[in-house]
C-alpha cells in the first residue's frame, strides 16, 4: 500500500499540471490508396507534460468522395459476368485513434521551438459505394494498426494569451489488417499516410 502511495505522489510531482494542452486541427492528408486517395480532415488532441517529454492523445477523421463510371458487383467477388456497369458515387472515411509521446522545445528560435515525437496508431477505414443508376449499395471496412513520427515547429503565448499554434508534419506506416475475404477490399495492404496540421491549442 506504501508503495503504491508513494508512485502516486511520484506522478504528481513530474506531471506539469499548468501547462496541458487541448486543440484542434485542420489537416490534410495523402495516401498512397486510390481510393482514400489524398483527403482533408480534423483532428482534436490533449497534450499532458510529463517532465521534459510529453504524452499525446488525438483523434483525426477525414473523408473522401468520389464519383466515377465502371463495375459495380455488389460487395462481393462475384464471376465477370454478374458485375453490372453504372455510374458510382463512392465515400471513404478515415478515423485514426493515436497515441504518441513527444519532446517539445527540442530547439528554440525567436519564440519559435521545434518539436518532435513518436507513436502508435489505431487506424478504421469505411467506403460507402452506391450505383446511381441501379440503386444498389454496400459497404467495406478495415482496422489497420501502424507506428508514425512527427515533427513540428510551434509558437506559443500568442498576443500574451494561453494560445499555442503549431505546424506539424506527421508520417504514418500503416500494416494490413483484418477483412472479410469474401468481398472486394480497397483497403487491403500496407497503406503510406502523410499528414499536414495546422494546429491551435488552448494551454492551461
Amino acid at each position: 500500500m506504501k508503495t503504491i502511495k508513494y508512485l502516486f505522489i511520484a506522478c504528481i510531482l513530474v506531471i506539469d499540471s499548468n501547462a496541458q494542452e487541448i486543440g484542434v486541427a485542420a489537416t490534410k492528408i495523402w495516401t498512397d490508396n486510390k481510393e482514400i486517395e489524398n483527403p482533408i480532415g480534423f483532428s482534436i488532441f490533449f497534450f499532458q507534460p510529463i517532465g521534459k517529454l510529453g504524452i499525446k492523445f488525438e483523434y483525426v477523421y477525414a473523408i473522401n468522395s468520389r464519383r466515377y463510371y465502371g463495375f459495380l458487383n455488389g460487395g462481393f467477388l462475384l464471376s465477370p459476368q454478374e458485375y453490372i456497369q453504372d455510374s458510382i458515387s463512392s465515400k471513404s472515411i478515415f478515423r485514426a485513434i493515436e497515441l504518441s509521446f513527444h519532446l517539445p522545445k527540442l530547439f528554440g528560435l525567436l519564440q519559435n521551438y521545434l518539436n518532435i515525437g513518436a507513436g502508435v496508431t489505431f487506424d478504421k477505414f469505411r467506403r460507402e459505394k452506391v450505383g446511381l443508376n441501379s440503386g444498389k449499395k454496400f459497404s467495406t471496412y478495415e482496422n489497420k494498426f501502424g507506428f508514425f513520427y512527427s515533427v513540428s515547429v510551434s509558437r506559443q503565448d500568442i498576443f500574451k494569451l494561453p494560445i499555442k499554434l503549431e505546424i506539424l508534419f506527421k508520417h504514418k506506416g500503416l500494416m494490413s489488417g483484418g477483412f472479410a475475404t469474401d468481398t472486394e477490399q480497397p483497403f487491403t495492404g500496407a497503406i503510406d499516410v502523410r499528414e499536414l496540421q495546422f494546429n491551435f491549442a488552448y494551454m492551461f
